[in-house]
């Protein structure tokens, strides 16, 4: 059986002093499914429905973006979105490794 929950870890690369400005969103179109500040290490766990992550027909995206932006993502045009694969998240236990490779000055 498989979990009710897929839990995104990663590590965004990060100056110290940015840390508590960036977060993780996880998206899919214009709608915030799920959010994760970065850790000291600049490591995030989201965790998340799998039922909604697989649900609908748009694909699913991380992006880095500014902290407390998540009602506002759909209007910043230039966050770099990560996509996240339909058949990695079927696949996946109850953790998924996901890479996230953006400087902080694209993010803030």
């Amino acid at each position: 059986m498989t979990a009710p929950l897929i839990k995104l870890t990663g590590k965004v690369a990060v100056e110290p002093e940015y840390l508590r400005c960036i977060w993780i969103y996880l998206v899919r179109g214009s709608e915030v499914l799920g959010s994760s500040e970065l850790q000291k290490d600049g490591t995030f766990n989201l965790p998340v429905s799998r039922q909604s992550a697989l649900a609908g027909g748009q694909g699913l995206h991380l992006v880095a973006g500014p902290a407390g932006m998540d009602a506002h993502l759909a209007h910043l045009p230039n966050v770099r979105r990560h996509a996240v694969k339909r058949e990695t998240l079927e696949k996946a236990g109850a953790e998924l490794r996901v890479s996230v490779e953006t400087p902080a000055e694209e993010i803030l």
